[in-house]
This record gives C-alpha cells, structure tokens and sequence, in this order.
C-alpha cells in the first residue's frame, strides 16, 4: 500500500515539474533552488530528491541582460552574479567622460537572452587621463596650436579679447594654469589687438613739426616725415578730414 502511495505521488511530483519546466525561463536559479527543497522535503526520500537534482542541472535558464552603461564595476557585478551571470572586464581605457571604475560599454547588448553562467564583457573606464600642462602664455596662437598637436592635448576653444598692450594673437591666459594636473581640455585666451579707432585726420599744415608728431603719437598714427630744411609743416598724406585708424600711416613734409 505504501508503494503505491509513493508511485502515485511520483506520478504527480512528475507532472509539477513539466509545468515548472515550461515557466523556467521566468524564473531565477534561486527560485527554482528553492522549489527543489520544498519538493524533497514533503516526499522525505533520497529518490525524489536525486530526481529534482538531475532535473535543475539538466535544465537551461534564459535570462536577460540588463544595461550597464553607467554602473559602477562593483554595482555591476553584484547586479549580475544576481541574475547568475558573471562580469569580465575586457578592457580598460581612459574616458573624460565616464568617471573611472564606471561601465562605458558591453559586448552582449541589453535585453539580450543568454543562458545562466554567461560571462557578460565590459569596458571600464579608467577617468581622464592625468598630464601635465605646459605654460602656452606669450606664444602666438600658431606655436600654441603646434604644441597643443605635439602634446596630443584637445584645444576646447581660442577666445579672443581686445588689447592695448598686448600684440594680436599673442596668447595671454589659459584654463586649466601652467603646472596642473588634467584630464580636461584646453582653453586660450589670445589677445585680439587693441579696438580700432576711426578718426577724421587733422590739418597739420602749419604746426610746428614738434606738435604734429605729438599730436600724430597720441592719436596712434605712424608718421613718416619729408624734411625741407623747414620747422613747420607745409604738406600732408593723407588730406585733411579723411578718415584714419590707429596704426594708419600720415606723411608730413616740413
């Protein structure tokens, strides 16, 4: 009699675990480790459990892959080793970008079904790269931009700003200082030159020569002069109430 009670509950043991063969894909290790215990504990004998064994080893999970990107190495290992998959980091590059120890990208892409145990490849950034910057004040933006190329550093931008003291595309700040440790980009500050004065050209013509290059310097005019054996101007290039800018060339002849 009670053989026949153990066949029968064998009979059903057998078609529970058909059923929960068919859903195993919705279900994790863990769960069906779990089944398998409540199984072997309400038929008490070495059979059923040995029957359930062979039939969780023999039995193939799916799961699917979650996305990385953004994740911590360590978050995402745990978050794998949860769903019975294993992390392998295939390589590690410097990234301005995503912080060091982050996910940048995996080769099995998320929403993908594999089976249980599979080695899911990643790539770990390691943060931005560390170098040393080199002072780049007074070189001409060319020479910096050279240097920049022989550094193999990444020029961000060039701004450009009016000066009166400094030449036109002469480099006077930079971001980050010479001496600092970076993983940024670069950024130049070069001078634009002074803001270019448009005046209407004063009559020299009868200033003594001393005045006339007094008053030429202070409006920023380059003056060539054409002497007569005079002291007083007489002539002039270019004519009275013509428009100049500063650094515009006026002949006077005295």
């Amino acid at each position: 009699m009670e053989t026949i009670e153990k066949k029968s509950f064998l009979n059903k043991l057998k078609e529970k675990l058909s059923r929960l063969k068919e859903k195993v894909r919705s279900i994790t290790p863990g769960q069906l480790l779990t089944w398998a215990g409540w199984f072997s504990a309400a038929a008490g004998v070495t059979v059923v459990s040995a029957v359930i064994s062979f039939l969780i080893i023999s039995t193939v999970i799916e799961v699917e892959v979650p996305d990385l990107s953004g994740r911590s190495r360590v978050e995402s290992s745990r978050l794998l080793s949860s769903l019975g998959l294993n992390l392998a980091v295939s390589e590690e590059v410097f990234d301005v970008y995503v912080p060091e120890g982050y996910i940048i990208e995996q080769d099995i892409p998320p929403g993908t079904y594999v089976s249980n145990d599979t080695s899911i490849k990643v790539v770990v950034s390691k943060g931005p790269e560390v170098r040393l910057i080199p002072l780049f004040l007074g070189k001409t933006v060319n020479k910096a931009e050279k240097l920049l190329s022989e550094e193999t550093l990444e020029l961000e931008k060039i701004i450009r700003v009016h000066s009166d003291t400094v030449s036109k595309d002469i480099i006077i700040a930079q971001h980050p200082d010479p001496d600092d440790w970076t993983g940024e980009t670069i950024t130049l500050i070069a001078s634009a030159g002074p803001y270019e004065v448009t005046y209407y050209c004063p009559d020299f013509r009868g200033m003594p020569v001393s005045d006339a290059r007094f008053l030429a310097r202070e409006l920023g005019l380059v003056v060539i002069e054409r002497q007569l054996q005079g002291s007083v101007v007489v002539a002039q290039v270019p004519s009275p109430g013509e428009e100049l800018k500063s650094g515009s060339t006026v002949t006077l002849t005295f």
